[in-house]
C-alpha cells in the first residue's frame, strides 16, 4: 500500500515504522499520540489564544454593559422623572391660565351656572396635575421649588374653594378684595410654575447630552474592543486551520490503513462464513440422511438437528448480508422497493397471525425503483414492522400497515400501527441505543432495532423519524429517493 499523496509521512510527524501486526516496513506504526501529535505541538498556543479572546469578548461585554447600565440609568431619570414632570407642569400652567379667565368672568357674573361648572372642572384639572408632578422624584436642589410651587397652589385653591363657596351677595360686595387676592395667587404660581419648568427641562437637557457623551464612548470603546477580538479570533482561526490541515493528512494516512485492513476483516469474514458453511452443509446433508431413518430413536434428534443447522446458517447468511448491507452503495444501485416491502411483509405475515395482527402493505406508488441497497431496505423494514408487533400492545383494532407513496422525487414509506402510542416527550429518544419504552422486562430485545435503522439510514445520509400520539398508534417514516446517481436515502 503506496503513502498517502500529496504529503510525504516526514511532513505529516509520522515515519515508517511497525505496521499494525507488529511488522517492520510499510505501513508503517499509528498510534493514539501519533495521531494526536500534530496537536500537541500547538495545543499551548491554542488554548492562550482561545483564553485571550474569550477574556477580551467576556471584558468587552462587561464594560460595554456597565456603559449601557449608565445610559439606561440617565434615560430612565428622564423618562420617570423629568418628562412625566414637565408634562404635568405644561398641563398645570394652561389650567392656571383658563382659571385667571374664568375667576375674572365668574366675579363678574356669580349667577352664571355653566361658568361656576367651568370654574370647578378647571380648578380640579389644576390639583390633578399639580398631583401628578408631586408624585415624580426631582432631585435636590429642586425640592424647595415644588415645596414652594405646592404651598402656593394650595393657596391658591383656597381662595377658589373660598369664591365657589361663597353666596353671590357675598361675592358681589367682596369682589373688590378677593379679585386682587386671587390675581396675586395666580401670579405667584405662575412665577414658580415657570421656574420649575425652566429647572426640569435643564436637567432634561443635562441628561441628554450626558447620555450622548456615554453613548459615543461606549460606541469607540466598543469598536476598539471588536477590533481587539476580531484581531485574536484571527489568530485562532488560522492556528486552527493549520493543525485542521495537518490532522486531516494525518487522518487520511491513518484512514488508509484501516481501509485496508477493513478489507483483510471483510474477506476473512467471507472466508469463514464460506469455510462454516461448507461443514454445515456436510453436518445437514448427514442429518437429513438420518431423519429418513424410521426409527423414532434417530429421527427426532435428527430434525431437531437440522433445526439447528438451518438457524446457524441463517445467522452467517445474515450476519454476512448485513455487514454488506452496512456499507454505501456503489454507483448505480438500483433496488424495487416495492418487492422489498412485498418480501418482508409477507415474511412476517406468520408471526403477525401468531399475535392476532393484520399486516398489509399498500402500495401507492407507480415508481418503485430507488436508489438504495437491497439489504439495508430489508434491514430497515424488518426492525420497524418487528417494533410494531413488539409494541402493539392489547390495542381493540391490531392492524400494521406498510404503506408506500410517491413523494416526487422520492417514494416514502412508512409503517402505521395501532398501538397505544408514544407519548411526546419519548418521541425523540425512541431511536437512542438501548431505550426501550417501558423497559420493565417484560419484551425481548436489548433495544438496538430502531438504533440500528437509524444509524443505517444515517449511513446513507438520510433521515427516519415517527409520529406519534398516546392512545391513537405511531407511524415511523422513511423517505427514500427515485434512482438515480448519486443514490441515496434522503
Amino acid at each position: 500500500m503506496p503513502p498517502p499523496e500529496g504529503k510525504g509521512l516526514e511532513e505529516i510527524g509520522l515515519a515508517p515504522g511497525r505496521s499494525l501486526d507488529g511488522n517492520h516496513g510499510w505501513p508503517y506504526n499509528f498510534s493514539i499520540g501519533d495521531i494526536m501529535a500534530p496537536w500537541w505541538r500547538s495545543i499551548g498556543i491554542f488554548v492562550a489564544v482561545l483564553g485571550l479572546v474569550i477574556v477580551a469578548f467576556v471584558g468587552a461585554n462587561i464594560h460595554i454593559l456597565v456603559r449601557m447600565q449608565s445610559m439606561g440609568a440617565a434615560a430612565a431619570v428622564v423618562s420617570n422623572g423629568s418628562v412625566p414632570s414637565i408634562e404635568s407642569l405644561v398641563h398645570a400652567h394652561a389650567d392656571l391660565r383658563w382659571l385667571r379667565i374664568q375667576l375674572e368672568q365668574y366675579l363678574s357674573d356669580p349667577r352664571n351656572v355653566a361658568l361656576r361648572t367651568e370654574l370647578t372642572s378647571t380648578h380640579s384639572g389644576l390639583r390633578r396635575h399639580i398631583t401628578s408632578y408631586s408624585l415624580v422624584p426631582v432631585s435636590e436642589s429642586d425640592a424647595h421649588l415644588r415645596s414652594d410651587l405646592l404651598r402656593s397652589v394650595d393657596e391658591t385653591a383656597g381662595l377658589v374653594r373660598t369664591v365657589l363657596a361663597a353666596p353671590e351677595a357675598d361675592l358681589v360686595r367682596q369682589r373688590a378684595e378677593l379679585q386682587p387676592r386671587l390675581m396675586q395667587a395666580i401670579q405667584r404660581c405662575e412665577n414658580l410654575l415657570d421656574q420649575t419648568e425652566d429647572a426640569r427641562a435643564e436637567e432634561a437637557r443635562s441628561l441628554v447630552t450626558e447620555i450622548g457623551r456615554i453613548q459615543d464612548l461606549a460606541t469607540k470603546e466598543a469598536i476598539a474592543l471588536n477590533g481587539l477580538c476580531v484581531a485574536l479570533a484571527a489568530a485562532m482561526l488560522t492556528l486552527a486551520i493549520r493543525s485542521a490541515l495537518r490532522q486531516r493528512a494525518t487522518e487520511a494516512a491513518y484512514a488508509a490503513v484501516l481501509k485496508e485492513r477493513a478489507d483483510e476483516l471483510e474477506l476473512f469474514a467471507s472466508r469463514v462464513a464460506h469455510d462454516l458453511r461448507s461443514p454445515l452443509t456436510s453436518i445437514g446433508l448427514a442429518l437429513d440422511y438420518l431423519a429418513k431413518n424410521t426409527e423414532p430413536a434417530v429421527a427426532l434428534p435428527a430434525r431437531r438437528g437440522q433445526s439447528g443447522v438451518a438457524k446457524a446458517t441463517s445467522i452467517i447468511v445474515g450476519l454476512l448480508d448485513f455487514a454488506r448491507a452496512g456499507a454505501a452503495p456503489s454507483e448505480g444501485v438500483v433496488s424495487s422497493l416495492q418487492e422489498v416491502a412485498t418480501e418482508v411483509v409477507t415474511d412476517f405475515q406468520e408471526p403477525a397471525a401468531a399475535a392476532g395482527v393484520s399486516l398489509q402493505l399498500e402500495a401507492r406508488s407507480t415508481r418503485d425503483e430507488v436508489g438504495a441497497n437491497r439489504g439495508i431496505l430489508v434491514s430497515i423494514l424488518s426492525n420497524l414492522i418487528q417494533n410494531a408487533l413488539k409494541y402493539i400492545g392489547q390495542s381493540e383494532e391490531r392492524s400494521i400497515r406498510v404503506v408506500l407513496e410517491d413523494r416526487g422525487d422520492s417514494v416514502r414509506a412508512e409503517v402505521r400501527d395501532t398501538g397505544p402510542g408514544i407519548d411526546p416527550h419519548l418521541s425523540r429518544r425512541i431511536f437512542e441505543p438501548y431505550f426501550r419504552i417501558g423497559a420493565d422486562g417484560r419484551q425481548p430485545g436489548l433495544g438496538l432495532g430502531l438504533a440500528t435503522v437509524k444509524r443505517l439510514v444515517e449511513a446513507h445520509h438520510g433521515r427516519v423519524g415517527v409520529e406519534s400520539e398516546p392512545g391513537r398508534g405511531s407511524c415511523a417514516l422513511l423517505p427514500v429517493t427515485h434512482a438515480r446517481w448519486p443514490a441515496a436515502l434522503v
